[in-house]
């Protein structure tokens, strides 16, 4: 379900790069992880990116205990996470 919404907000939107703030999330279980990487998966693909901010203690352990860590950028706060796309460097065309 959150996969979609996000898909349509995306979508909507026209986003390609995005931040999920999970300040609220307190449980993300094997589907949720494979979500957010299909999400992740999709938005490369368009030339975008996914970063995470806020995560609570009991997530950044989960995602440590499968290596979703070294996958995903974990930024404290959402204001961390925005000025990591903003001090990116374009890609260059070969």
């Amino acid at each position: 379900v959150i996969k979609q919404k996000v898909i349509d907000l995306i979508a909507e939107n026209n986003s390609s790069k995005v931040i999920l703030d999970l300040h609220h999330l307190n449980f993300i279980d094997s589907s949720g992880l494979g979500s957010l990487l299909s999400l992740l998966r999709s938005l490369n693909g368009r030339g975008g990116d996914l970063k995470i901010a806020s995560m609570t203690k009991p997530i950044r352990t989960v995602f440590e205990l499968v290596c979703m860590h070294k996958i995903f950028e974990i930024y404290n706060n959402v204001e961390e996470a925005k000025r990591s796309f903003q001090t990116e460097v374009p890609s260059t065309p070969n």
